[in-house]
């Protein structure tokens, strides 16, 4: 474990200026054996490195090292997550004890009054806190259980993909762009040297990318993509548009059920007009345009996204609204404010998927009162 700070001491402190980490958990005192011993029993670092390892295969992004403290700061079940040295969740978990959860495979309910209530800290779902005594009987009902380490992890994977683009600097994109010198190096001899792209830019389209949960894994094909386009078009926010649409076949897919068939509302063609008559552009590159409506036509968008979404969860898919290319960056930023689980994908991206999948208009969006 590394040395706590002394607050008071006779010599100079040796951590001033020091950046924080980038990632960071600390524990309380109770929860030390989660993290002492030899290699096989550090539960949490593996369960850090599982977690190190779904990311990498879910976005292709190299999470950080993640730096484990012990703290007195904090109660001693408590553990607290920080991105750059600012907290961003708190929880607390018990050694001995399981998280208990009905997942909806539960055959016997099991009402046991020693069971304390609680939240699943990762996603508020309802659930136990039971004793590792119970858990055979509770598994045997079908409830799921789940282990301290495990709701740390599971915990970490879910404030991780909530503050994904907090996450990716200059350094990290880098070495995603080494990794294509070693398969392609013209690309980068043409994006970087040439084109004189610079990498702060490519982490702008990246990070556009990452905040909708595209992955990154094929940065071959996003330089390509870059590469091709530069010539006529030098803002990262709209290269990352032309991107979208490359990649386009993989990630629409997964929005289908089973893989196939694509269940989506269309904005229409009076809508769509109307929506791209109030954006507004700022001249930086970097502010992101976006929607100016008016109280009226905000709140008829927003009822729009509501009823969208209520029929997506009643069907059990995932919510997808269509629109023109020009509008979905736009409208993607507006909805997400309060709709953060709706795909917003353009008619571009939907033709360049076209051989994939089925489509399913169960709708379109008209304003009507």
């Amino acid at each position: 474990m590394n040395k706590r700070l002394q607050l008071y001491d006779d010599d100079y402190c040796t951590d001033y200026g020091e950046q924080p980490d980038l990632l960071e958990i600390n524990i309380g005192q109770n929860l030390l054996p989660l993290v002492e011993g030899d290699d096989k029993q550090d539960l949490l670092m593996q369960q850090i490195q599982r977690t190190r390892n779904n990311l990498d295969a879910e976005y292709g992004f190299l999470l950080p090292k993640v730096r484990i403290r012990d703290s007195t700061f904090i109660e001693p079940d408590e553990y607290v997550i920080l991105i750059s040295g600012s907290e961003v969740a708190k929880s607390s978990v018990k050694l001995g004890y399981y998280l208990c959860l009905d997942t909806g495979l539960v055959r016997t309910v099991l009402d046991d009054p020693n069971w304390e209530n609680t939240q699943a800290p990762a996603f508020g779902m309802d659930g136990f806190i039971i004793p590792e005594k119970d858990v055979e009987k509770a598994k045997a009902a079908g409830y799921v259980c789940v282990p301290p380490e495990r709701i740390i992890g599971t915990h970490l994977h879910e404030i991780i993909k909530s503050n994904i683009t907090r996450l990716l600097n200059q350094a990290m994109v880098n070495e995603l762009v080494e990794k294509v010198r070693k398969v392609n190096p013209d690309v980068i001899t043409d994006v970087f040297i040439i084109k004189r792209f610079s990498i702060s830019d490519m982490k702008i389209v990246l990070n556009r990318l990452l905040e909708e949960y595209i992955s990154i894994r094929d940065m071959n094909t996003i330089l390509e993509t870059i590469a091709d386009y530069l010539n006529e078009e030098r803002n990262p926010l709209v290269l990352a548009e032309k991107v979208r649409k490359r990649l386009a076949p993989c990630f629409i897919k997964d929005y289908a059920e089973d893989g196939k068939k694509l269940h989506l509302f269309k904005i229409s063609g009076y809508v769509s007009e109307n929506l791209i008559d109030h954006i507004y552009y700022p001249e930086s590159k970097i502010e992101r345009p976006y929607l100016a409506l008016d109280p009226a036509d905000s709140k008829k968008l927003m009822n729009e996204g509501s009823r969208i979404c209520s029929w997506f969860g009643e069907h059990g898919f995932d919510p997808v609204v269509v629109c023109v290319s020009q509008l979905r960056p736009v409208l993607a930023d507006y909805l997400h404010e309060e709709k953060p689980g709706v795909h917003v994908i353009s008619d571009l991206e939907l033709y360049a998927a076209k051989n994939l999948i089925t489509v399913n208009l169960e709708g379109e969006v008209t304003f009507d009162d």
